[in-house]
């Protein structure tokens, strides 16, 4: 159920799992249950994201780090088109949320929600925890934010109307970088160290290997519509 009133088990339907890679400048496909990957363009160097999410629509925005902006994004062609800095500093993750709403998590350790017209920040609160390289996800079924961070290799929940974590859990993913996305058929987080990909239960921590991506850098994760 991706929450638009049609039941479909996971995203929708036809919907592939992407990562955009500013290291080796590539988007690649993966396959969630293997780890494998295949390249399905290629992007400007100059382009250094770190963080995508997909809207229920299919409108994909990124976090571009190397210029604190945000912006519109076509994973099948490698173009972005910027709508503005955000204000906010560096930022880790970002992940729609309830009604269409794009939040961010990492200057200040804080929780951030975007202006999708403008790409404006707004500082919601405090995480409440330390941060560095950070990621999101959304589980629209539960109406839960996930975030995950490297400093101690942790997934936790975030309360989108005060910014703060709770249920922090540690995990056994290595995270050098994150990718962060939620497997709605199975109820578990994939997560990326950055090179491999791994299964983790959001509740517990437990986590799973699922494999090698053969590539490094692999710092971001969502789901995105099918490249034709």
């Amino acid at each position: 159920n991706d929450c638009d009133d049609e039941f479909d088990e996971d995203s929708k339907a036809g919907w592939s799992f992407v990562s955009v890679n500013t290291h080796n400048s590539n988007i690649y496909d993966i396959d969630p249950t293997t780890a494998a990957i295949s390249s399905l363009t290629s992007i400007s160097s100059e382009i250094r994201i770190n963080s995508m999410d997909v809207s229920e629509n299919g409108a994909a925005f990124v976090h571009i780090a190397s210029e604190n902006q945000l912006g519109l994004f076509d994973a099948c062609t490698g173009t972005a088109t910027v709508l503005g800095h955000h204000g906010a500093g560096s930022i880790g993750g970002i992940a729609f949320g309830p009604g269409g709403r794009l939040f961010g998590i990492g200057a200040g350790d804080t929780l951030w929600e975007f202006d999708l017209a403008t790409g404006a920040a707004t500082a919601i609160g405090a995480l409440g925890i330390d941060i560095g390289s950070s990621g999101m996800a959304w589980d629209c079924s539960s109406q839960t934010m996930f975030g995950a961070d490297t400093i101690d290799d942790v997934v936790f929940e975030i309360d989108l109307s005060t910014g703060r974590a709770f249920n922090v859990q540690s995990t056994e993913v290595p995270f050098a970088a994150v990718g962060l996305e939620f497997d709605r058929e199975s109820g578990l987080l994939l997560a990326s160290s950055g090179t491999a990909l791994y299964t983790v239960d959001p509740r517990t921590g437990a986590t799973t290997s699922i494999g090698d991506f053969g590539v490094t850098n692999m710092d971001d994760l969502a789901w995105h519509p099918a490249c034709p």
